[in-house]
């Protein structure tokens, strides 16, 4: 991860936690669902976030001003 971020995290840990997040994501949905690896996005702000696609678009979501009220 490079950036904004103070710390650096472990390359092979980094690695475990996105495997992880895959793995837990196919065990748990539904064979139709619409899986995070699979989101477009326009623009790629973030290439070297651990957290998956749909999780980042449900933090933007919930940080919004309006649901700060």
């Amino acid at each position: 991860m490079k950036g904004k971020y103070k710390r650096q995290i472990k390359s092979d840990l980094e690695g475990k936690i996105t495997s992880y997040i895959r793995d837990r994501e196919d065990k748990c949905l539904s064979e139709f669902a619409s899986k995070s690896d699979d989101g477009l996005r326009r623009q790629q702000k973030y290439t070297d976030d651990i957290r998956a696609k749909y999780s980042r678009d449900a933090d933007r979501i919930a940080h919004t001003r309006a649901y700060s009220i």
